[in-house]
């Protein structure tokens, strides 16, 4: 059953690591940290991935360095990393799910009340002339 004053055990949780030490509020120490045990224990891949497409581009170390300090602050081994990952992602959407349930269960009654519709997202038309004078641009230099 969810507690809010709930803390023993929360710091190593799956989700409080995913959420508040890397997705949003990485602390440098940690991160430090874990590169450095890894670059001792000989873990880290440096290859350089480039790609003409935008956003693509990545350093592999970021992705090794991101799965080190989370492996880390579960208190895995790397060799039993990604079966416990795999399991706590699987927990995680069983609970969305449940949460998903709930909701549901509880705003039943005020169904009449609720509604949904969609909606159309427009983006200027100088942000939209700007993005196409760039992609011309570019075509023009590799010609």
């Amino acid at each position: 059953m969810y507690d809010p004053n709930r803390t023993d055990g929360l710091r190593h949780s799956f989700l409080y690591l995913v959420r508040n030490e890397i997705a949003f509020h990485y602390k440098d120490q940690d991160l430090r940290t874990s590169f450095e045990k890894h670059l001792r224990e000989g873990h880290l891949d440096a290859a350089l991935v480039l790609c003409e497409g935008s956003g693509l581009s990545r350093f592999s170390l970021i992705d090794s360095l991101l799965t080190f300090t989370i492996a880390d602050g579960m208190g895995e081994k790397l060799e039993d990393f990604v079966q416990q990952f795999m399991t706590r992602i699987g927990e995680a959407i069983g609970l969305v799910g449940d949460i998903g349930h709930l909701l549901k269960h509880l705003l039943a009654p005020y169904r009449e009340a609720v509604e949904m519709r969609e909606d159309k997202v427009t983006i200027d038309p100088a942000l939209c002339a700007a993005r196409d004078q760039v992609e011309q641009d570019r075509r023009k230099a590799k010609a």
